[in-house]
């Protein structure tokens, strides 16, 4: 879903205007069915999770080479967050540095830069806005 140059997705949708038949699945990181439902709404037969064990992984394959779609993994977009780590990433959905972050919910800027890498570490991103981003994508904010 997420490749260097161009977002997994788009290309699909690119490779099917320009009427090519071939059956495609994504593989992902994500476990998101949200993210599970936006690849076949793109046009994606499959959606395998990168966390899928290798018969899971096979048979998928080719169950999409016979041209079959296969289900939307059913899987919870909820967070494994805990409420402080929610706090934290409404504070950041609104702009505000680490200091205030820090003073707003009276704990030490360190804290709130462990809650900010395990948010990152859950949504599997790298900076501040790319964070809101994928928990506003996901319904959590």
């Amino acid at each position: 879903m997420r490749l260097p140059d161009l977002p997994g997705l788009e290309l699909l949708q690119r490779w099917q205007q320009q009427g090519r038949m071939t059956p495609v699945a994504i593989l992902s990181a994500s476990d998101s069915s949200l993210d599970a439902q936006a690849a076949q709404a793109a046009g994606a037969l499959a959606f395998i999770s990168k966390s899928a064990n290798s018969d899971e992984l096979r048979q998928a394959v080719t169950r999409v080479l016979l041209g079959e779609t296969l289900p939307v993994p059913q899987t919870s977009d909820k967070p494994q967050l805990t409420p402080r780590q929610l706090e934290i990433l409404q504070l950041l959905a609104e702009g505000l540095p680490n200091k205030s972050i820090s003073r707003q919910l009276g704990v030490s800027e360190d804290t709130v830069k462990t809650h900010l890498k395990t948010l990152f570490q859950e949504l599997t991103v790298h900076t501040r806005t790319a964070c809101v981003s994928a928990a506003r994508q996901r319904g959590w904010l």
